[in-house]
């Protein structure tokens, strides 16, 4: 049985109050940053993410040349369960299904551009009825220079639209 997808995105301008982890991760990143327009990664501290999120975040290196792209340096082990795929050393674009893969790296690109914190409302539609389901991230970028961004950290928070998403795939 095939199973159709589909992924769409939005760039949300407010923060979300109902998800605490957020305010957590942008203000590590304001403390970091200093006076530089974001911080440096070698600065980042991961003993300032709860550890209960560590397993939704991710980190992606940003390639150039020969065209943009986004490796995952980081791919948390809450992406690996909800995708079926370890992607850490992978492109973004080898992520499956290929419309979220589409999805992610628009967003990335966005961050990129900004360069700011970013919230985005990801909708993903899955089955037969086209069931709705939607997650938040947080797009923060990091520059080794302070000229340029070089990575990106993220959180997803598939905690809620995860489950969903199973119950939709496996009928439990």
């Amino acid at each position: 049985m095939t199973i159709s997808l589909t992924a769409t995105y939005r760039r949300q301008e407010t923060r979300f109050d109902d998800i605490p982890e957020c305010y957590v991760l942008v203000d590590m990143w304001e403390r970091r940053r200093g006076q530089a327009f974001a911080p440096a990664w070698r600065g980042f501290d991961w003993d300032g993410v709860p550890s209960d999120v560590i397993p939704f975040c991710g980190v992606v290196d940003i390639v150039e040349e020969p065209g943009l792209d986004f490796i995952y340096r980081f791919w948390g082990s809450a992406h690996q369960r909800a995708h079926g795929q370890e992607l850490t050393g992978c492109s973004v674009r080898e992520m499956r299904p290929e419309a979220e893969a589409e999805s992610v790296f628009a967003q990335y690109r966005e961050t990129l551009e900004a360069p700011q914190p970013l919230f985005f409302v990801n909708t993903i539609e899955v089955g037969p009825h086209g069931s709705a389901y939607e997650e938040l991230s947080l797009r923060l970028p990091l520059s080794y220079d302070g000229r340029r961004i070089d990575k990106i950290f993220a959180f997803s928070d598939l905690r809620t639209g995860y489950r969903a998403l199973v119950r939709e795939l496996t009928g439990t």
